[in-house]
């Protein structure tokens, strides 16, 4: 081996980590920001819900994309419940679930037409019907 090819060697396998690293900060960051979508989602339709309006569901998923998030666009997937399917709040008719889910294309997995990690959040809000901290 050249010392040229063992220092350009050296110098990928040092290099590899740092981009894994940035991955994986992408990846968390992303995520951070799927659960404000998801958040802002299930609170959106709840108030649109609680004040009888027909469009909950669209409401819910128009906070979402207000947020980066539209539903199927990049990838995203948004589910908005009532009641609940699932979860602690399973069946509680004062509930609204989001869940959101973004499928991330892998750079190289391009070349076999598959997908990479899936990212999933959800949220839950629900309707308080006394003030929180007073008995």
């Amino acid at each position: 081996m050249r010392p040229t090819t063992f220092k350009i060697s050296l110098l990928l396998l040092g290099i590899m980590p740092l981009i894994a690293a940035d991955v994986v900060a992408v990846l968390a960051l992303r995520a951070v920001q799927l659960q404000n979508a998801a958040d802002a989602a299930a609170r959106g339709a709840l108030y649109e819900l609680k004040h009888g309006k027909a469009d909950w569901v669209a409401a819910g998923k128009a906070d979402s994309a207000l947020n980066g998030f539209s539903d199927g666009l990049n990838g995203v997937t948004i589910v908005i419940e009532y009641p609940p399917a699932s979860g602690f709040a399973s069946g509680d008719t004062a509930a609204v679930r989001a869940v959101l889910l973004q499928r991330i294309p892998g750079s190289f997995m391009g070349w076999t037409n598959r997908w990479g990690p899936v990212i999933r959040r959800s949220a839950v809000a629900k309707q308080v019907t006394r003030p929180i901290g007073r008995r």
